[in-house]
């Protein structure tokens, strides 16, 4: 019995099921973004009505935590902050692309969506949801 499973009671954390919620988040985020495409509009709609990018949300979040702890593997959970790190990152400089596309269009939408948790109204977390 490791420490590693120790934390993170199997009894009361099945690793399977946030990998599939994160699968389902991610794959919902793909058909939404599919049906926007088509019209070069700024997507707001299925998942992304609550944060800007769900489908690094659901890997972060969901998918790579669960397959840590189903691995038992502490580096691997340790990849995945190093992974939120680098997606933060990347994500910046997807959004200054997103505002020279659609301007204060996507500036409102940043003030009212999460990056990668859902803004919930009221709560500021430091640094999670900023632009």
């Amino acid at each position: 019995h490791s420490f590693f499973y120790s934390f993170f009671d199997r009894s009361t954390l099945n690793p399977e099921e946030p990998i599939i919620l994160g699968l389902c988040l991610h794959f919902w985020s793909l058909l939404t973004l599919r049906t926007w495409w088509v019209d070069d509009k700024l997507c707001t709609g299925g998942p992304f009505r609550y944060f800007r990018h769900p489908m690094y949300a659901a890997w972060i979040t969901f998918i790579c935590p669960g397959i840590a702890v189903y691995l038992n593997s502490w580096p691997y959970l340790l990849w995945v902050v190093v992974l939120h790190l680098m997606w933060h990152a990347l994500v910046k400089k997807e959004e200054v692309l997103m505002v020279d596309t659609f301007g204060d269009m996507y500036k409102d939408y940043a003030m009212r969506t999460g990056r990668f948790f859902p803004k919930i109204k009221g709560v500021e977390i430091k640094g999670v949801g900023k632009k």
